[in-house]
């Protein structure tokens, strides 16, 4: 049973690495619904979900994954340009999805960089949780992934 879990867990992973650029840009919009000092950063694992209520995070722990998330939000707007930004805007304001928005307007070499910055994002918030943080953390990512297929 475990290793049937391993592929959806990975494709899960790679699917919701491509939201958190979009939840990093929407962020950064004037006006954006996710836009603030919400905790709606990367967490372990990808995504732009917020981290689960149940796992119990020291007030250091909040703190330094604040930090990463905000180091990871600076280094992504730092690649994005403001014509990109509000060529995203008005196509969310057309109707269109803001993952297939910035899939369109930005470029291949965007892509790679945001993915890459997304990775080491992901390598050093799961460095700031310990194990068992990281397992309900798997357990609240394979639940979201059941959920959206619902």
């Amino acid at each position: 049973m475990k290793l049937k879990l391993i592929p959806i867990l990975t494709g899960a992973i790679a699917a919701l690495s491509i939201a958190t650029p979009t939840i990093v840009l929407a962020q950064s919009m004037p006006g954006s619904p996710t836009s603030g000092d919400r905790m709606m950063a990367p967490h372990p694992g990808g995504g732009g979900h917020m981290m689960p209520p149940d796992l119990g995070l020291t007030e250091q722990q909040k703190t330094q994954l604040d930090q990463i998330r905000k180091s990871t939000r600076s280094q992504i707007e730092g690649i994005v340009t403001p014509e990109q930004k509000q060529q995203v805007k008005t196509a969310i304001a057309n109707g269109e999805d803001m993952k297939d928005a910035m899939d369109t307007i930005l470029s291949t070499e965007q892509k790679a960089q945001i993915r890459s910055i997304m990775q080491a994002s992901r390598k050093q918030m799961q460095a700031v949780l310990t194990p068992e943080q990281q397992q309900k953390m798997r357990q609240h990512m394979q639940q979201q992934f059941m959920n959206r297929g619902n």
